[in-house]
């Protein structure tokens, strides 16, 4: 059989980015064979209702089960993220992955570094300086506020009025709310705090020797300002528009005088992307109705001290030059320098290649015998010409290998940009990364524009059973990282909860990805259509697996009143009836239940003995 490959993609480490409020005080996260032990209620019979069996006695604590068992991960991963940063450079090795990984670790490196922080906080108070400083306001400004803004923009490459978001699914530039910069997901208390310390260290010689009244209302207009702009970021986007860049600057700028019109052709440039005026942009219609409402009213200067804030004060600055009670503690600078990271393919390459070999070899030893399985039920169909065309369809997915190389090097082509310098000042790494994604945007823009993508839209995340997606374009399926460090997956796991675990899940992925390749040729009338496919044929090859070990490895501890074939099925309902529960309560057309999945397969009838005429075999 040809080989088939998988790619565990990271998904740009997701987790980090959720990390540094959650990696400590780890929770005491219930064993995988209580999960399922403590679910089952024995005054049900598994052949009347399988559903309530199993489900039966699950407490609203398995509801936090998966935010636990992801905070569990994170931790893990976090400290063997930061053992592979703390490694000396590898100066040997010139692979592309390992270029990347080196300028990963001077940029870590950078961000703890001491005289790095002073050396970024100097620079900050410089440009802050520059433009006459945080100012009082009842005097008038030195610069106009759109200078202040093109000044930083020119400087980091983005703006705090707006985000650029290149959107591969769909190949377009979308101007909307500033939502990445860290201010918008503090909290009030926070927000306080920062405005205190914004003002302690980036005053003007005139707001210092300032009255105590024009002080407080300094700062009240700041924080009026945020609380606004707040407001408006967090409604939903009630539609999007596409206009030219000069076509939105006279939308934007038609009831505006001039001390409130933006040159935004020349905002754009000065972020170093080459847009020109003819260039369609999809904008965020809504919220720059509401933030040019918010800004007419507002002084010149109050404007300026906010922009202010926003560079000095937002994680990815304030982490590189800020040394007070915040960060004192090693361990959360560490945290917050790799949670800040913006750049981590290197790594993502290095924990999947070094720490993750041997569970990915696990899995792809998996999904390749579940491949043979499906190979064996297409080579079962009549007709030739089908037979062909699955066989050689699924000959192409893709779920593991050691080459990351290529995999990785793709993947950091598609994202972020590594074309710039990376030195021992953070502040000016950060800097120079912001300038080069503007222009990378834009470029990957252009040359993509001609490849339009369908777009898909999302699901809603589920409660504790794994996330295995497809990518269609690239026929990957792909695993989160910290799923692969979770409590609730060990390789050397009872095989009845990882085939139940990871075994189904990657079955479904890949009967899904044969219906998404030929959508026509699923909707006929074979095996493909059927919707229990997946769980069948990891349950086969679950049956060929237990034959290889012994039956002390197979049980799951605590169920030996059970076969091995009855914890299978058991072990799936107890991962998966939270979301089937979910979707049959909300009347999901494509969900029956449990009852419903389960009736429905001979192999669980026979495991179980049901007999005909009782309500799962009927």
């Amino acid at each position: 059989m040809e080989r088939a490959k998988l790619y565990f993609l990271l998904y740009k480490l997701l987790c980090l980015y959720e990390f540094v409020n959650g990696h400590s005080g780890l929770p005491m996260l219930p064993r995988f064979e209580n999960l399922v032990k403590e679910s089952i209620d024995k005054r049900v019979e598994p052949c009347n209702d399988f559903q309530s069996y199993v489900c039966g006695n699950r407490t609203r604590d398995y509801n936090l089960l998966k935010l636990d068992n992801k905070k569990f991960a994170q931790h893990t991963v976090f400290k063997v993220i930061q053992g592979i940063l703390q490694e000396p450079l590898n100066s040997l090795d010139a692979s592309t992955i390992n270029l990347l990984l080196n300028k990963e670790k001077k940029w870590y490196n950078a961000c703890l570094n001491e005289s790095s922080a002073e050396q970024s906080f100097q620079i900050l108070k410089l440009m802050v300086n520059e433009t006459g400083g945080v100012l009082p306001i009842n005097i008038e400004p030195v610069m106009r506020w759109q200078n202040v803004a093109s000044m930083y923009a020119k400087i980091f490459g983005t703006c705090p009025l707006f985000n650029v978001v290149y959107e591969e699914n769909v190949v377009l530039l979308r101007i909307g709310k500033p939502l990445q910069w860290s201010i918008f997901q503090m909290s009030r208390y926070y927000i306080s705090n920062a405005i205190e310390e914004f003002f302690l260290y980036f005053s003007s010689e005139e707001l210092s020797n300032s009255n105590e009244t024009i002080l407080k209302k300094t700062k009240k207009s700041l924080r009026n300002l945020i609380d606004e702009i707040l407001e408006y970021t967090n409604q939903e986007s009630i539609g999007h528009k596409f206009y030219t860049i000069e076509g939105f600057s006279n939308f934007y700028n038609e009831i505006l005088n001039e001390n409130y019109k933006i040159d935004w052709l020349k905002l754009f440039q000065e972020m170093d992307m080459d847009l020109r005026n003819d260039d369609k942009l999809k904008f965020d219609w809504n919220y720059f109705i509401g933030l040019r409402h918010i800004l007419q009213r507002r002084s010149s200067i109050e404007i300026a001290n906010y922009i202010h804030f926003m560079y000095t004060m937002n994680s990815l600055t304030f982490i590189y030059w800020y040394r007070g009670d915040l960060l004192s503690v090693d361990e959360r600078r560490s945290a917050a320098c790799i949670q800040n990271m913006p750049i981590k393919e290197g790594i993502n390459a290095e924990v999947i290649t070094v720490h993750l070999q041997n569970t990915i070899e696990y899995l792809q030893q998996m999904f390749d015998n579940i491949v043979i399985e499906f190979r064996r039920e297409i080579k079962s169909l009549k007709n030739v010409d089908l037979k062909e065309i699955l066989l050689n369809q699924l000959s192409k997915l893709q779920i593991g290998t050691t080459d990351t190389e290529n995999g990785f090097k793709w993947l950091a082509s598609e994202t972020v940009s590594y074309k710039f310098d990376v030195g021992l000042c953070g502040l000016e790494n950060v800097m120079n990364f912001g300038k080069a994604q503007s222009k990378f945007k834009v470029n990957h823009y252009r040359t993509r524009l001609m490849h339009f993508l369908s777009y898909k839209p999302r699901r809603n995340k589920r409660q504790i059973e794994p996330i295995v997606k497809f990518d269609k374009n690239n026929r990957f399926i792909r695993i989160p990282i910290w799923q692969l460090y979770s409590a609730l997956f060990n390789i050397d796991a009872p095989v009845a909860w990882n085939y139940a675990y990871f075994g189904s899940a990657i079955a479904l992925k890949i009967s899904q990805a044969l219906e998404q390749m030929y959508p026509l040729i699923y909707r006929g009338k074979n095996f493909l259509s059927d919707n229990n496919m997946g769980l069948k044929l990891a349950y086969k090859v679950f049956k060929n697996e237990i034959k290889k070990k012994t039956k002390k490895y197979n049980n799951i501890i605590g169920m030996n009143d059970f076969n091995q074939k009855q914890q299978f099925f058991i072990t799936y309902a107890a991962i998966y009836c939270d979301s089937l529960i979910y979707k049959e309560r909300n009347n999901d057309k494509h969900s029956g239940g449990l009852n419903t999945v389960m009736m429905n397969l001979k192999s669980f009838r026979k495991a179980f003995n049901c007999r005909i005429g009782s309500p799962m075999n009927p």
